[in-house]
């Protein structure tokens, strides 16, 4: 064999080689990102059908959601007159309310406060499946009930502290 031969041999090595190199360095990563894109677009798809076919059923999770309130302390203001009227209409007395911290978390603001009232057992059950109930999510941290037998006063009374997240 003579040297041209063993050069064309020599140069089909070095391309092969470098093929094989450019292959290792710029296809396969391409390849392979390629392939966790096709994976994420998949899921989007996936995920994209399914909330146009249930558009209807998703629209309720407004119902759950607190409403959007006006003003810095708007919030804080209304969750506290509501719970004062509520209180009043179950015949409870709110005798102290105690703003404890604020916290934003994102568009929400967590606002947590020390409650003290007065009232029956049922109506401080009846209270707690109040809170449960409301728009906003709140937070039962701690929970003290008194009784009247121990106390001087006449009813029993409760210390709450709460957490309320909403606008």
């Amino acid at each position: 064999m003579g040297i041209r031969s063993w050069l064309g041999v020599l140069i089909i090595v070095v391309i092969c080689a470098l093929l094989l190199v450019a292959d290792a360095t710029v296809y396969r990563p391409r390849r392979v990102k390629l392939a966790e894109l096709t994976r994420e677009l998949a899921i989007a798809e996936s995920e994209h059908a399914y909330v146009a076919g249930h558009s209807v059923q998703l629209e309720r999770i407004l119902d759950f959601l607190p409403d959007k309130v006006e003003g810095v302390n708007e919030g804080e203001q209304q969750f506290l007159s509501n719970i004062s009227q509520e209180l009043q209409g179950a015949g409870m007395v709110l005798t102290r309310v105690e703003p404890r911290r604020v916290v934003q978390d994102g568009s929400y603001t967590r606002r947590t406060f020390k409650l003290e009232v007065e009232g029956g057992y049922r109506q401080f059950a009846n209270f707690l499946r109040y809170l449960e109930l409301l728009p906003e999510v709140v937070i039962i941290n701690s929970f003290e009930l008194h009784s009247k037998q121990v106390r001087r006063g006449s009813k029993h009374s409760a210390t709450l502290m709460i957490t309320v997240i909403g606008y």
